[in-house]
């Protein structure tokens, strides 16, 4: 037993003057009575006239000394080790991924990894540093080397399963720069992975059972005639054959049902055809509950707008080619001159670098890079360049620090309908505008005469032209794990983005450049994607589904030895017995309480 406390052993000092209490005489009281018998006893007592008595066995005064005796135990806060050696320093690792919310027992194994780390934090002793490490796709300090339990059993009641994929070996590394700044420590891990401990004074409380699963993989669509064609591929995880039945939802009613019979370990793809619906995304869901639920719901969307066809006109022009490639849902054509080009062909976006058509398509939108005169707008003789600088515009946002050099220009007239966003000696050198419902852009100048080019900004500046000029739409595709990093495509010229998950939060990403992921994809489902652009506003959705591949396979045993020797739940390193003198002190005094009332 070790004490943390010792200066309330100087309270023994009370015992002698609670003794001698006892050993004092008793002054009598003088009072009537009916009878001289209630004085027996107190003619026994006076035997002597000196001030002390003898003493005389009292179960008051025991009581008493005992109470004392407890409340300094207790305020001295002694601990009870079983373990053989104390650990000022413990680290604990949660294991938060998605197959920690399979059934364990009448629990889930996240909810069981919590309850045995509570009793585990509640029996260090008093002064032990307590870390806790979240392991979900990436490793997260949760707290870091608290002395408060109260807190860390609070951090740990806060912490949530997630539905994301990780590998808890990622956290190994943390836990060893952890542990190098500590003499002496203990990592336990909550797990039901195999974990590497070696080179650590670790131990695996392995939360692995066996249980049925059965998951959906994958569910994707294709349009036919009669309607959508439907695929969902289903995988048995379980020892044993099972059935299931996969509904597909849409316009929130189920609009087709099949049964299936699957053999142990088998995957199998299921087909549902002529499916009808209006509305935007397909559920597929397996009636059945089994041991690992999140699994038995795939989304899929069905697809928003076309890929926008985007014809680049040039000789030979790399910069364009590869600034194109950073603009997402765009499919491009090349094309070397104008000759033998048709026109009928029908594009988005026509990129004319150099040149320009004697008629202009009567579709897409139009960009013009170094054009000479044309039907559109009025361009004179080439004029020297200089330094240019960038209009303020939601064309050009981010692109506004841009420091460029121009050697040639054309002296291009702007149009009525046109605003600038270059200039270059005080000269127009680009502009964007809107002319009989379709958009317009144009750069005066080479771009093999600028360096322009060569500043990171140009990728911005053009990833700003292609969407002002054609609708690339939110979203780079509409299908993810959980996570995943979502990328979004943004409008240059419209606000803050807002992401409605489906977990019922809102999520804000700022409209800032570069345009960070979104990552807060923990659950599987529907999200949407909104920006404003003045009173309107466009949004998409996209689907998030359960990883798996790398989650599902409940029925994975703990193959790493030091792990199968502590796969029970983690002992305890011992008792702080405080809690219970405290309450053997309540209880004494209640005790001391009714002997005083019976006269003992």
């Amino acid at each position: 037993m070790r004490f943390f406390s010792y200066w309330p052993f100087l309270f023994l000092l009370l015992i002698p003057p609670v003794v001698m209490l006892y050993f004092l005489k008793q002054k009598p009281e003088e009072k009537e009575v009916a009878s001289l018998y209630l004085w027996d006893k107190v003619y026994k007592s006076k035997e002597v006239n000196t001030p002390w008595e003898r003493f005389k066995k009292s179960l008051l005064l025991f009581l008493q000394l005992l109470a004392i005796l407890l409340l300094i135990l207790a305020l001295t806060d002694p601990f009870l080790n079983f373990r053989g050696k104390d650990y000022q320093n413990v680290i604990l690792v949660i294991d938060n991924t998605g197959s920690m919310e399979a059934k364990y027992n009448d629990n889930t194994r996240f909810e069981e990894a919590k309850k045995r780390a509570e009793k585990f934090i509640g029996s260090l002793r008093t002064g032990s540093r307590i870390s806790i490490i979240s392991s979900g796709n990436t490793p997260k300090v949760e707290v870091s080397g608290t002395t408060d339990k109260a807190e860390a059993l609070l951090r740990l009641k806060e912490m949530q399963p997630m539905d994301l994929s990780g590998d808890i070996n990622e956290t190994v590394s943390l836990v060893k720069s952890m542990a190098k700044q500590y003499e002496s420590y203990r990592a336990v891990f909550y797990t039901d992975g195999n974990v590497d401990i070696k080179d650590l004074n670790a131990e695996v409380v392995s939360l692995t059972s066996k249980g049925d699963n059965v998951s959906l993989d994958y569910i994707s669509h294709s349009k036919e005639k009669n309607g959508l064609k439907v695929m969902v591929r289903a995988t048995n995880r379980s020892d044993k054959d099972l059935n299931r039945e996969i509904c597909i939802y849409g316009d929130d009613k189920v609009l087709a049902v099949k049964k299936v019979d699957i053999k142990a370990g088998e995957t199998k793809t299921v087909y549902f055809e002529g499916i009808a619906i209006k509305g935007d995304h397909l559920k597929a869901q397996i009636t059945e509950k089994d041991d690992l639920m999140n699994d038995n719901t795939a989304y899929d969307v069905i697809k928003q707008g076309e890929t926008q066809k985007v014809l680049l006109v040039t000789s030979k022009n790399l910069y364009i080619e590869k600034a194109l490639s950073t603009v997402n849902n765009v499919e491009l054509y090349k094309a070397s001159s104008i000759d033998g080009l048709k026109l009928s062909d029908k594009y988005n976006l026509y990129i004319f670098d150099g040149v320009v058509p004697s008629v202009l398509p009567s579709d897409g939108s139009i960009l013009f890079v170094n054009p000479p005169d044309n039907s559109l707008f009025q361009v004179n003789s080439t004029v020297e360049g200089g330094l240019g600088e960038v209009v303020e515009d939601n064309v050009t946002k981010y692109v506004t620090g841009a420091i460029f050099n121009v050697e040639k220009q054309r002296d291009m007239v702007i149009p009525k309908w046109g605003k600038p966003i270059l200039k270059v000696n005080d000269k127009v050198a680009a502009f964007v505008g809107e002319y009989k419902n379709k958009k317009y852009a144009a750069i005066g100048f080479d771009l093999h005469k600028t360096d322009l080019v060569l500043n990171a900004e140009f990728p911005i500046l053009m990833h700003n032209l292609c969407s002002y000029l054609v609708d690339t739409g939110l979203m780079v595709k509409t299908d993810y794990l959980c996570g995943d990093g979502v990328e979004v495509n943004a409008q240059a010229d419209g606000g803050d983005l807002t992401v409605d998950t489906s977990y019922g939060t809102k999520e804000i990403i700022p409209l800032r450049y570069p345009l960070k992921n979104f990552s807060a994809t923990y659950k599987p489902g529907v999200y949407k994607v909104t920006q404003k652009f003045g009173d309107a506003e466009k949004s998409n959705i996209f689907a998030v589904n359960f990883p798996t591949d790398k989650e599902s396979n409940i029925n994975v045993q703990v193959s790493n030895t030091d792990a199968k020797a502590k796969t029970a739940l983690s002992k305890m390193s011992g008792i702080v017995l405080q809690l219970y003198l405290i309450m053997g002190l309540i209880a004494l005094m209640a005790l001391e309480w009714i002997a005083y009332v019976r006269r003992y």
